[in-house]
């Protein structure tokens, strides 16, 4: 039995002596008790042996109620370890949580530098405006005050005969000594400080009467009670609950150890709550650097995928350039190609045309000389029938056949020149002409390769249209030739909105669902030719089956929700 279990017995015994004496000691002697109460030996053993009974059963009770206590307090001290190692782990937590919320600080901290470095100049912008406006409104309203004060200024003058001219002069150009001034960026704040109600024109006195009057003062409803601010639930975790009973009197040293053990517990459980408090938002926090992290992760993928990307467009490049450069190389062969043909065909032409004017020239000779001959003989028959003309026999030549001459190689010249300028002309037409059919064959080779058919023109408005991935697709389409408001009742053809009729055909008749939907439907010959191209990309070898029109059906219903959605 150690000490401590010795004193508590010893403790015991005393109380349960004190008690004994207290309840039997009338009857086990005393000399002024023996004259009133007599008793027997036999007497005295019973009560002795009732005592020893009593006092067993009590000391028994008392042992296991000390049994009891022990267990209790092993329990509490049990739990007082586990709570310190508790402790113990959450202090761990807790540092590690710590680091992890340094890490997070300074994160947060380049996070709050960037944005603020991004939004400090906006926000000085803002207070800037912000001022400038408080300034701006508060001058503006004391510039009203002033004007009424000085035009009930004005008033008063003329009641009292004030108004005089020496008066308007000193009340008119008194802001002559006043220099202008312009306002600044850094006077702004310390102007727009201040009340509207701060007018410097208030008159404080009139009459005896201050402006100031006597307000009740109210006070903050949490400044009026006496006491911390802190809650309730706050003052119970704030401090331990003090014990029920107030004094220690008549508390054993176990029970006295049971309660500070007691507010021991009390002060572990209020710490270990607020660890849990800590552990939850240290817990969030931890939650927080997580999805950075992850964001973190995923902006490094999309960083790479970039970079790939970025490499890919640089190889892509790097092809173009090199196609381009041999492309040039190309071009610059088949020009000097072009040059010189160019050059053999000039000479060509300067050829024809010269033993072409020879040829026009030979045969307008042989055409005048004619129409001399023609003329010659009409004058010899006037000759013959006039008696009046004189001939000169003895000038060699008469002077109306020089005159003749003259004007038949004037008139030939006119005409060789003309011939010429014919030729040259023609020249020009013929180069026009070549130069048009180039441009229209590559006009026609970029239609093809941009609309994806060749285009074929023929008389009275026809034209046929047949697509580049399948020879068996072509379309008939024919200029309309009647007013789009008159009701076509051909059953061969279909009129859209375009001015252009599809024909019936094979084709057609394959590709009608599509026809239905976009030519039908939705008035566009663009959108059907679109279409058709769209199906013979995706299923190039086969006919119009199942799953083309499967497809077909899909292009067009996606088509159709996404019109329906605009």
């Amino acid at each position: 039995m150690s000490s401590e279990d010795q004193d508590i017995s010893r403790i015991f015994s005393q109380k349960v002596e004190r008690r004994f004496q207290r309840d039997f000691g009338r009857f086990i002697g005393g000399g002024h008790h023996s004259s009133r109460y007599t008793s027997t030996p036999n007497e005295l053993k019973r009560i002795t042996q009732s005592t020893d009974n009593s006092l067993n059963v009590k000391l028994i009770e008392a042992k296991e109620e000390i049994d009891s206590l022990q267990r209790k307090l092993n329990s509490k001290n049990e739990e007082i370890e586990r709570l310190k190692a508790v402790e113990n782990t959450s202090k761990a937590k807790i540092d590690e949580l710590n680091i992890q919320l340094n890490e997070l600080k300074m994160e947060i901290d380049k996070g709050k530098r960037k944005s603020f470095d991004f939004s400090e100049d906006k926000s000085k912008e803002k207070l800037l405006l912000s001022d400038y406006r408080n300034a701006l409104s508060k001058y503006k309203t004391w510039t009203e005050f002033a004007g009424k004060q000085l035009n009930e200024m004005k008033i008063i003058l003329k009641e009292i005969g004030g108004w005089t001219e020496a008066n308007r002069y000193r009340i008119y150009f008194a802001y002559r000594g006043i220099a202008p001034e312009m306002v600044t960026d850094e006077m702004v704040a310390s102007l727009s400080t201040g009340s509207i109600i701060n007018y410097p024109g208030n008159i404080e006195n009139i009459e005896g009467i201050t402006a100031s009057e006597y307000r009740p003062r109210f006070h903050c409803v949490s400044t009026q009670t006496e006491g911390t601010s802190l809650s309730s639930e706050e003052n119970k975790f704030a401090k331990p609950l003090p014990p029920q009973t107030s004094s220690s009197d008549g508390m054993s040293a176990n029970e006295l150890r049971l309660l500070d053990c007691e507010r021991q517990i009390e002060q572990l459980e209020i710490q270990n709550a607020q660890m849990r408090e800590q552990l939850i938002i240290f817990g969030d926090r931890a939650k927080n650097v997580e999805l950075l992290e992850e964001q973190k992760d995923d902006l490094k993928l999309q960083l790479s995928i970039l970079v790939r990307q970025n490499q890919k467009l640089l190889d892509e490049q790097e092809q173009f350039k090199s196609a381009f450069s041999g492309g040039e190389e190309q071009l610059r062969l088949k020009n000097e190609h072009l040059t010189k043909r160019l050059k053999i065909l000039e000479d060509q032409r300067e050829g024809l045309s010269l033993a072409e004017s020879r040829r026009i020239a030979k045969i307008f000779k042989q055409k005048y000389e004619k129409e001399m001959a023609q003329l010659r003989s009409r004058l010899e028959e006037y000759e013959k029938g006039s008696d009046t003309t004189r001939i000169c026999r003895f000038v060699q030549r008469n002077p109306l056949d020089e005159a003749h001459d003259d004007h038949l190689v004037k008139q030939v010249a006119a005409e060789a020149t003309a011939a010429t300028k014919f030729a040259n002309v023609k020249t020009l037409v013929e180069q026009n002409e070549q130069s048009n059919s180039e441009y229209l064959a590559q006009y026609k080779e970029f239609v093809k390769l941009l609309c994806g058919y060749d285009i074929r023109f023929g008389e009275d408005g026809f034209c046929e249209a047949e697509n580049i991935l399948s020879k068996d697709c072509t379309f008939l389409f024919q200029k309309q030739q009647i007013p789009l408001d008159v009701e076509c009742t051909s059953s061969t053809q279909i009129t859209t909105g375009a001015g252009i009729d599809l024909l019936d055909s094979e084709s057609a008749r394959q590709w009608k669902d599509v026809l239905e939907n976009y030519l039908i439907r939705y008035q566009s010959i663009p959108a059907f030719l679109s279409a058709v191209t769209i199906a013979l990309v995706e299923s190039p070898e086969t006919p119009v089956s199942s799953s083309r029109q499967s497809s077909i059906e899909e292009i067009t219903s996606s088509h159709n929700s996404n019109i329906d959605d605009e």
